[in-house]
């Protein structure tokens, strides 16, 4: 939450009791647990977390090169777009974090994501969104000719997006899962495992099938109600 501490003066996430509590905040503090953590990671480490979340659009964007440097920035400064009411006025554009990836030829590939939390938006409000995050980081990172959009969201949109790869908290558990699985010890398996006990208990899990806590014996008698004559 290193973050959401010193940029957006979160102290606390989901304790909805405090009446200083706001759903950005649990929004801000969310982002920051999830992702602060690949600030440290070597970029192999953070390039595997992002690829598994992100799927096939980001492994086509690497076109098979591994990165050799990375940078995240959550709430970069700095962008800005045309505003919300279609005006040729700039306001400012803040995606959730900015990801990006260096390589030792080619260009950069940025990853650029919008976080939600407990806000139920449209489709059409987060692809608006989006397409200004997308012209105002292409124009402050001319270099970045590979860009990927992702949006992460509690609920599941009722509408595809254009050109935005879309993950719901639930999928995000089953990514962190899989890393942890892959590789305990790795850096990203760490990561799956921390990031999954926390979206386990805020109840964002993915389904991971049926356990039996005790061994169920064969029974003697059929276990089905059949009509006698």
């Amino acid at each position: 939450m290193l973050h959401a501490f010193n940029q957006k003066n979160v102290r606390r996430v989901l304790m909805h009791v405090r009446s200083d509590h706001k759903i950005g905040k649990d929004e801000d503090g969310v982002t920051s647990m999830v992702f602060t953590p690949l600030a440290f990671m070597s970029a192999k480490a953070a390039a595997a977390v992002a690829l598994e979340i992100s799927g096939p659009t980001l492994a086509d964007a690497f076109q098979g090169r591994t990165p050799c440097a990375h940078h995240i920035q959550l709430w970069p400064e700095g962008l800005r777009d045309r505003s919300w009411a279609e005006t040729d006025r700039q306001t400012r554009c803040e995606p959730d974090f900015l990801l990006r990836f260096d390589f030792e030829a080619g260009p950069q590939v940025v990853l650029v994501g919008e976080v939600k939390w407990d806000w139920n938006v449209s489709s059409d409000h987060i692809q608006t969104e989006i397409d200004r995050q997308r012209r105002a980081v292409a124009a402050h990172y001319p270099d970045a000719t590979a860009m990927v959009m992702v949006a992460i969201t509690k609920y599941r949109l009722r509408a595809t997006l254009a050109n935005v790869v879309e993950r719901t908290w639930v999928q995000l558990h089953g990514a962190a899962n899989a890393l942890r699985t892959r590789d305990p010890q790795a850096a990203e398996g760490r990561w799956g495992a921390l990031v999954g006990e926390f979206l386990t208990r805020a109840e964002q899990i993915d389904f991971q099938g049926f356990t039996l806590t005790n061994e169920v014996s064969t029974p003697n008698e059929p276990v089905f109600w059949r009509e006698t004559t």
